[in-house]
């Protein structure tokens, strides 16, 4: 909760000083992860729909690109597949235009997970080929190759190859494990599970 309150004061304080306060955007952005990650969707993802807006309004396009890389992250959640999709597209255009390798990948990234949640596989793979064939296994780029091997893992599923999956999803475990991200590793734990499930069951047919 001391986050969460932390950041409702300072969005207080910035906005009493200056509704236009170039702070103002990045707060909104906090408040919305913190809602999210609380599992409060709806909450969040007005308070990053305010952050994108108030950003675009201020020209600011390093601070238009975070919110809305956690605004279709917001939306993905929600299953808000149009918005998720929308909000995907226009952080990897903003995130070329700043030449911000991170958030490209990370745009790239969302943009293939919520075509997988419309159902359009094959713009899922184009959009995760450039993360798999340019990520290292530098530090820096293990949480995008983590990330990746996830994605690679549901879209084996999609397309009923649990073996595929298996491979994807131990690989990722693998690499959240390293990392130490909790959750993360946890998830990557459930879809591995998930994926011997489906093999097993394909197996006793």
């Amino acid at each position: 909760m001391l986050p969460r309150r932390l950041s409702e004061r300072a969005l207080a304080v910035a906005t009493e000083s200056d509704e236009q306060a170039k702070e103002i955007p990045m707060i909104l952005d906090s408040l919305g992860e913190l809602r999210m990650l609380r599992g409060d969707l709806d909450e969040a993802s007005e308070y990053l729909r305010r952050a994108v807006e108030l950003a675009n309004e201020q020209s600011n396009k390093w601070y238009s690109c975070q919110a809305l890389r956690n605004f279709a992250r917001c939306q993905i959640a929600m299953n808000a597949n149009a918005e998720a999709l929308v909000a995907a597209r226009k952080a990897l255009e903003l995130a070329e235009r700043i030449a911000d390798r991170q958030a490209i990948c990370e745009s790239q990234l969302l943009l293939a997970e919520s075509s997988l949640q419309s159902g359009d596989l094959d713009h899922c793979e184009a959009s995760l080929r450039p993360v798999v064939e340019h990520t290292s296994d530098s530090e820096s780029d293990l949480g995008l190759a983590g990330e990746a091997q996830r994605l690679q893992g549901l879209l084996a599923i999609a397309r009923a190859d649990p073996i595929a999956a298996v491979q994807h999803f131990g690989r990722s475990a693998s690499i959240f494990d390293l990392l130490g991200d909790r959750y993360r590793s946890a998830r990557a734990h459930y879809e591995l599970g998930r994926a011997y499930a489906l093999d097993s069951a394909g197996a006793g047919c």
